[in-house]
């Protein structure tokens, strides 16, 4: 079988669109693990952070990671579409949300100045 775009045949472009997929996950991976820590970085500054700016910068940091998120489900929803040939690397969404969560939580009783915004999480 030919592809459309190149006169390759899929067998041989299969194992280079696996690779691509694959670092596409890892960077997508990366990109969690970085807000991950800028959450961290950003509780353990909460004492010394400004509440309006610990605001500021939890609620960017909350979309960011919602973004990422979705970003994660849509390439695992489109991988399960496609043959699923990454399907042992699927993105738990539920336990990012909880860790997440969690991180959160510690912004909250460690900023002192009381409660984040309605939305701000």
């Amino acid at each position: 079988m030919m592809t459309h775009e190149t006169d390759l045949p899929w067998e041989e472009l299969r194992p280079q669109i696996l690779s691509d997929l694959r670092q596409r996950r890892a960077l997508l991976h990366r990109v969690g693990d970085d807000l991950t820590r800028m959450l961290d970085d950003l509780n353990e500054e909460a004492d010394a952070t400004e509440p309006r700016q610990l605001v500021a910068r939890s609620n960017e940091l909350t979309f960011a990671v919602r973004k990422m998120i979705e970003i994660m489900e849509k390439f695992d929803d489109w991988n399960a579409r496609n043959g699923g040939a990454l399907a042992g690397n699927r993105f738990d969404a539920d336990a990012a949300r909880a860790a997440i969560g969690r991180r959160l939580d510690r912004l909250r009783a460690a900023g002192g100045a009381g409660e984040l915004p309605v939305g701000a999480d």
